[in-house]
């Protein structure tokens, strides 16, 4: 697809000016900041700032290419991982293969196919046991107006509290984890979702086959990388036993990832398979050998995967989100996840820090509220069937990022936690509802 012209805002373009080598000098001391009001998806209106709720907001993409580091804020003290959550020199690695495409609209989800017309009817590939809710005439509709290349879905899908939003009865979570995916894959807004239970534990390639014979073929799946990879030391956790505050041996290990994470998923989800994101927990950075080391380590660990799935990274530590990670997954061809979560900054910040407008493809998660904890947000929202806690800015702020990887001819893939807002069917509904809007304001991209 070809790319959009940029707009003229009245200022210089983010994609002007210079980028600097923050690779080349990783090993550098940097003391710059980046001041928290520039965040790339902070909205305007125009020039019309007493009138920011009239009409769609405009993008600010004016700031200049990150510094190496962010502020260094405090971070939240970390709770257990309960969550389906001196340097040598580099060293140069083989440069990366090619990452697979897939016609005009570059679908850069390596192994993705290609992408139907929106709010088309889908056939499901075999009959659902557990039934889909109606789909209304306002959701085919709302589908078919925001653009193929976003994808939108949800933090798995085994939720009793979706009875009517996504289920047409009053069913088991064990039975939805079994027998839902299907139901959910029919709704029109969603194509795609996240695998959280890779996370946990390894995911068989046999269920890999089970789930992709159970979506539609225009499906994608996020999933997620097994978290035996991804501590320096177990948590003192009862979850982690008598691995509890240890050194993990297997940390970084690009051979384990492979038998455990990747091929079962590139063998078992096959064209529907999505971006393997591999989430770091928040942990000890001086544990994990320092932000410098950790980075040099992560190249390597990526540079050693196989070839052909996107590969995606998010770590939950402020420290790591600087120009050092952005250049480390640019040549290793992997993608940084934004993520909304009270550990880190808004997601515009986060991505002016890692210079996300530079990469192909844009993965973003909208997890947790600020100020609240996992345990909290569940006894607040469950059973997930209503938004209890709206929250327009965050939405607004996703939509403009998918926006504009779309305005700019690359796919996005948005994941929604019910932790968000209360219940994510509702939050991914009205989130598709500002996109659409910033598209009718805006116009198609060529």
């Amino acid at each position: 697809m070809a790319t959009r012209s940029k707009r003229s805002m009245g200022q210089a373009s983010l994609f002007d000016a210079p980028m600097p080598d923050p690779l080349a000098e990783l090993e550098a001391d940097s003391s710059a900041v980046v001041p928290p009001q520039l965040d790339l998806f902070a909205s305007l209106a125009d020039d019309h700032t007493d009138q920011a709720d009239e009409g769609v907001t405009q993008l600010l993409w004016a700031a200049p290419h990150p510094p190496a580091m962010l502020p260094a804020e405090p971070a939240p003290k970390a709770e257990p991982a309960l969550e389906p959550e001196a340097t040598a020199p580099l060293r140069p690695i083989a440069a990366p293969a090619p990452r697979t495409t897939f016609g005009a609209m570059s679908e850069l989800f390596t192994l993705a196919p290609p992408l139907p017309v929106r709010g088309a009817p889908r056939a499901a590939a075999r009959a659902a046991v557990v039934g889909s809710a109606t789909i209304r005439d306002e959701e085919r509709a709302l589908a078919a107006a925001i653009p193929a290349s976003i994808r939108l879905g949800t933090s798995s899908w085994s939720f009793p509290g979706w009875n009517g939003l996504v289920y047409d009865g009053a069913y088991s979570e064990e039975r939805l984890a079994k027998e839902g995916l299907a139901a959910y894959a029919q709704r029109p807004l969603f194509s795609t979702v996240a695998l959280d239970r890779g996370y946990y534990a390894p995911v068989p390639e046999a269920a890999h086959r089970d789930y992709a014979a159970a979506v539609p073929d225009d499906f994608s799946f996020v999933m997620k990388g097994y978290e035996d990879l991804l501590f320096a030391n177990f948590p003192l956790h009862t979850r982690y036993g008598a691995r509890g505050g240890k050194p993990n041996p297997n940390f970084l290990n690009a051979e384990v990832a492979t038998r455990d994470v990747v091929l079962p998923a590139m063998n078992g989800l096959g064209s529907k398979l999505g971006p393997i994101l591999f989430q770091f927990p928040p942990q000890n950075v001086l544990a994990m050998g320092g932000v410098k080391k950790t980075l040099l380590k992560l190249r390597d660990f990526l540079g050693a995967l196989p070839q052909g799935p996107t590969y995606a990274v998010e770590f939950r530590n402020q420290d790591f989100l600087t120009a050092d990670l952005g250049a480390v997954l640019r040549e290793t061809g992997a993608l940084p996840c934004l993520s909304v979560h009270p550990n880190l900054p808004k997601i515009g910040i986060q991505a002016r820090a890692v210079g996300a407008l530079d990469f192909p493809a844009l993965l973003c998660r909208w997890l947790l509220r600020a100020g609240l904890s996992y345990g909290a947000a569940v006894e607040r929202y469950a059973p997930f069937s209503a938004i209890r806690d709206d929250d327009p800015e965050t939405r607004t702020s996703i939509a403009q990022a998918a926006f504009k990887f779309y305005e700019q001819g690359k796919p996005a893939h948005i994941i929604v936690n019910n932790k968000a807002e209360g219940s994510s069917p509702i939050s991914v509904e009205q989130l598709a509802a500002r996109i659409a809007e910033l598209v009718r304001e805006h116009g198609q991209a060529p």
